[in-house]
């Protein structure tokens, strides 16, 4: 193996990335992004009725991090082929699982996934680190393009909610309503608040969403408490 001196390198690592930058970008996170990736597969072809054991699946979750490299790269320059080195590496630590390991995968599976999610780190880091305010405006930009997407749910939600509102007591429906709306638009605000780095913020809004849930239910609560006098007297 070459020393640093006689291997290329660039200065976007050395002198600019930051420590967490080069960790989302290491061969470790790479390596063992592929083996969630495969344990992830193996619940999914479980789900669908495949042959697969949750013992497998334990043996393998048990070997996702402590990847032998030695063997890696051994069969690599047998094979000439990283992912089916890794698959066989991988086996090696989880015989039971060995038959089930990439089953049915191609190598585009684990490498344009991974790549997908290095870039998602590393593009949630810098948000979080150097652009928190960004961050905060395109959480809020990814939740209104969701809501628009889900325009006809969101249709069919309110066609049974209203529906469901001529069936029971108005009064107590509307302080129902209320408290589930509160709680929603709360839960969105300190998620986004924590997302921003704002952490004190945030607790202030999961605070101030309580006290306002117990304002907007305290006419149902006078009601069943009178409801309950009532029948006690």
């Amino acid at each position: 193996m070459a020393n640093n001196k006689d291997s290329y390198i660039s200065p976007l690592s050395t002198r600019y990335a930051s420590a967490e930058m080069q960790h989302i970008f290491s061969e470790n996170f790479k390596f063992r992004t592929w083996r969630r990736l495969w344990i992830a597969l193996a619940h999914a072809e479980q789900t669908l009725g495949l042959d697969i054991t949750d013992e497998q699946i334990a043996e393998m979750d048990a070997h996702k991090d402590d990847i032998d490299y030695a063997v890696a790269e051994a069969r690599e320059k047998e094979v000439r082929h990283d992912v089916m080195a890794h698959v066989y590496a991988f086996g090696k630590q989880c015989p039971k699982a060995e038959p089930i390991i990439h089953l049915g995968a191609t190598s585009c599976y684990v490498g344009d996934n991974t790549d997908v999610i290095i870039l998602r780190e590393a593009s949630q880091l810098l948000l979080r680190k150097d652009s928190p305010s960004y961050a905060f405006l395109l959480s809020i930009g990814a939740a209104v393009f969701i809501l628009l997407r889900l325009g006809a749910a969101a249709q069919d939600l309110m066609r049974g909610v209203w529906a469901l509102s001529r069936r029971v007591d108005g009064t107590a429906f509307s302080c129902l309503l209320r408290c589930a709306g509160i709680l929603l638009i709360t839960d969105y605000a300190r998620t986004l608040c924590e997302e921003a780095g704002a952490d004190s913020l945030a607790w202030c809004t999961g605070l101030a969403g309580r006290l306002l849930v117990l304002a907007a239910a305290f006419p149902l609560l006078e009601e069943i408490c009178q409801r309950i006098w009532g029948l006690a007297a």
